[in-house]
């Protein structure tokens, strides 16, 4: 099973659907779009300050949680190769390397 996923697809094609799935079978939910709401982002696409602010808590949150053994799966669009490529150098250092579900 893998530590970690990233949900990769257009809005509106059930990534956030099967990332809910995912949760309930254990791994724990890091989802830009309910952080972006959490900050008061309400009209979208945000920024790309504000985005690169909201990947920045995901992933810092991201590190905590494959630290400490959890599972997770990140719901965002990751509709670049250079935004998965992200999460991915990210996470070599810990030996994780990232499932891609799109």
């Amino acid at each position: 099973m893998e530590q970690v996923i990233l949900m990769c697809g257009l809005a509106g094609s059930g990534k956030s659907t099967v990332a809910r799935r995912l949760e309930r079978d254990g791994y724990v939910l890091l989802s830009f779009d309910e952080e972006a709401w959490r900050r008061g982002h309400r009209d979208h696409p945000v920024s790309p300050a504000d985005a690169s602010r909201v990947h920045e808590h995901l992933q810092g949150e991201l590190i905590k949680m494959v630290a400490s053994g959890a599972r997770a799966v990140v719901d965002t669009s990751f509709w670049s190769r250079a935004s998965r490529d992200d999460y991915r150098r990210l996470l070599a250092p810990l030996g994780v390397v990232p499932a891609v579900y799109h």
